[in-house]
């Protein structure tokens, strides 16, 4: 291909992109994101049936401290406001899991979370005066709100909600998430009970690990976020598995707690095992039957890191 011709096609992806992205002055926030997320949990149970984790106001029918952002508009004026949330009791309660956005300090009248199934829920129309404008989430009741992202702009055109087309208007309206490459040893890919084991022999025979978690704590059902105790034969690994397992409590109990700081005590003791928590694993790519790397992406700032290795455990 000539220089003239690699201009005008570079030229005219540039356009695609560009016209893509839609008003350059709305604001895509990903809850998720949220500089603080005061009482709300982040949760990705569904992130790859939705493309993105969200935040949760588990608060046991009590409602949760507001979850608060800095979002910066390019432009004053007023804008028209949606937020992506989902009615999760839907034909059996009068959505359990409502809320309201705040935005500069002006609570929105209308009542979020009580849409079928995930959808863009119209909150509105707000002035906003500054570029720098603070935007809550305000929980009505406790009992699981659910917010995916909230949406900013001029136009009074809701944003796609089909899975496909979700993903692309999401790719191109957010900033732009570029990746990194990190290379190591061996990477394990889960950090529950095998995966630390995992990470820990190979750390022992003096490999680089990277231990890959999608929660901030590592265990699986083991830890205090779970708190499953641990039971089984523990044969030649005995000295390794006692330094994450746990003791024989009942289910549910707060000694989970006690266990999980022995667990990441004993994992950053070793220099060579690279832990990245919050990371959650969307792909891999293998040659010749043979994994090359696998990519995941920070669960709240969207970070992808692609991991490249000789050697890989889904754990």
């Amino acid at each position: 291909m000539n220089v003239k011709k690699t201009v005008l096609l570079l030229l005219s992806l540039y356009c695609i992109s560009f016209s893509a992205r839609g008003n350059e002055n709305d604001l895509l926030i990903e809850a998720e994101s949220f500089e603080n997320t005061g009482a709300w949990v982040i949760d990705q149970q569904f992130a790859f049936e939705m493309g993105s984790p969200y935040l949760l106001a588990h608060g046991l029918g009590k409602p949760v401290a507001n979850a608060k952002t800095t979002a910066h508009f390019a432009e004053i004026g007023n804008y028209h406001v949606w937020a992506r949330t989902k009615n999760w009791a839907a034909g059996d309660w009068t959505a359990p899991g409502r809320f309201r956005l705040v935005v500069d300090g002006e609570t929105l009248e209308t009542e979020l979370g009580t849409l079928e199934d995930w959808a863009w829920q119209y909150a509105g129309v707000v002035d906003i005066k500054t570029e720098n404008v603070e935007i809550e989430l305000n929980d009505l009741t406790g009992f699981e709100g659910r917010c995916d992202a909230v949406f900013f702009s001029k136009e009074n055109v809701s944003p796609p909600n089909e899975a496909k087309k979700l993903s692309e208007w999401r790719s191109n309206t957010g900033v732009p998430k570029t990746i990194v490459s990190r290379s190591f040893d061996f990477v394990v890919v889960g950090g529950g009970l095998a995966g630390c084991a995992a990470a820990i022999a190979a750390a022992e025979q003096g490999l680089q690990v990277a231990l890959v978690h999608d929660r901030p704590t590592l265990g699986g059902n083991a830890s205090a976020e779970v708190r499953v105790h641990t039971l089984g034969v523990y044969g030649d690994f005995e000295r390794i598995i006692r330094l994450i397992d746990t003791e024989h409590y009942p289910n549910g109990s707060s000694q989970a707690k006690t266990d999980e700081e022995k667990r990441m005590t004993n994992i950053a003791a070793y220099s060579n095992i690279h832990l990245f928590l919050n990371y959650q694993a969307f792909n891999a790519v293998s040659e010749s039957e043979i994994i090359s790397y696998v990519d995941a992406r920070h669960t709240s700032s969207g970070e992808q890191i692609r991991f490249v290795a000789p050697l890989f455990a889904d754990c």
